[in-house]
C-alpha cells in the first residue's frame, strides 16, 4: 500500500525537472526524541565539492557538494540577487589551498581584543523549510568561509580581492584572515554519475544532517513519508581541492 501511495504522490507532486525521483522516506529517520520539535529528514556523508561538468538549467551558478547517497546543488540564498555567481567566483578567484568552508560560530572577541575566535561545528546541519507555495522543498542554513594565509605568501591585490567578494579581513600575528558568513539554498539531487572517479575529495568526510521543524509540517505530511524528494537529474561533477571542514579538521581550519 505504501508503494502505491508513493507512486501516486510521485505523479502528483511537481519537481523542477522532468522525471520522477526516489522518495526520501521519513520512517528511516524518526524524531530525535519525544520532547523535541525537530525531526531528521536525511543523513548523508559529504565527500567532495565542485561544479557540474555541463551547466544545469536553473542552477548554472551552483556548486555541487557530493554525498555518498545524494548530491547537493548549493547556491547563495535568493536574497543575494546581485551575487548569484558568488560561489563560482570563490572557486575560480580565491587561492583554495588557504580557504576552508564549514559551519562556524563566533565565540566573541579574543583575549588580545584584536580578533574574533570561532568554534567549528562537528557536522553540517541544514534546515528544511515548509515550502507550500513552491514546487519542492528548500534546504537552507548559514555556511562560513575562512581564508587564512601567511602574509609573506600573499600575492599583490589578494586582500582587496577577498574584500571585493564580501569578506571581512584582519591580521592575526603574521597571517591574513578573511571570513564571511552566507545564507545558502541547497537542493537535493540524484548521486553524481562519476562518484567513483573523483579527482579531489575532502581530507575528512563530513556528516550532513537535514532537519525539519515538526510544527511547520502537517502531521499527515510526516506520516505520509513524503517530506523530501531529490531532483530527477543526473550529471558528472568536476571536483575542486576546496575543503569542507568539520570537527576532525579543526586544527587545520585556522
Amino acid at each position: 500500500m505504501l508503494k502505491i501511495k508513493n507512486l501516486l504522490l510521485c505523479s502528483l507532486v511537481p519537481i523542477v525537472l522532468s522525471g520522477c525521483a526516489t522518495m526520501i522516506l521519513m520512517n528511516e529517520h524518526p524524531y530525535k526524541s519525544s520532547g523535541t520539535k525537530t525531526g531528521i529528514a536525511l543523513e548523508d556523508t559529504l565527500i567532495a565539492i565542485g561544479t557540474a561538468k555541463s551547466p544545469i538549467q536553473g542552477f548554472e551558478n551552483a556548486v555541487v557538494v557530493v554525498g555518498e547517497k545524494y548530491s547537493y546543488l548549493t547556491q547563495p540564498a535568493a536574497k543575494y540577487t546581485k551575487q548569484t555567481d558568488l560561489f563560482q567566483k570563490i572557486l575560480h578567484e580565491v587561492d583554495l589551498n588557504y580557504l576552508k568552508v564549514g559551519q562556524f560560530k563566533s565565540l566573541g572577541m579574543a583575549e588580545d581584543g584584536q580578533h574574533i575566535n570561532y568554534s567549528l561545528e562537528q557536522k553540517i546541519k541544514v534546515t528544511m523549510k515548509d515550502s507550500k507555495n513552491t514546487k519542492h522543498k528548500t534546504l537552507q542554513d548559514e555556511i562560513g568561509f575562512i581564508f587564512y594565509k601567511p602574509l609573506k605568501q600573499l600575492t599583490q591585490g589578494e586582500e582587496s580581492k577577498m574584500q571585493a567578494l564580501g569578506f571581512q579581513c584582519e591580521y592575526i600575528q603574521q597571517n591574513l584572515r578573511c571570513s564571511r558568513q552566507i545564507l545558502i539554498d541547497l537542493y537535493v539531487a540524484n548521486p553524481v554519475r562519476n562518484q567513483q572517479q573523483l579527482a579531489h575529495k575532502f581530507n575528512h568526510p563530513i556528516k550532513l544532517e537535514v532537519e525539519y521543524n515538526i510544527e511547520q509540517f502537517n502531521y499527515k505530511q510526516v506520516a505520509g513519508k513524503a517530506l523530501l524528494m531529490p531532483l530527477a537529474i543526473t550529471f558528472d561533477v568536476v571536483t575542486s581541492p576546496l575543503q569542507l571542514v568539520g570537527y576532525m579538521a579543526l586544527e587545520s581550519a585556522f
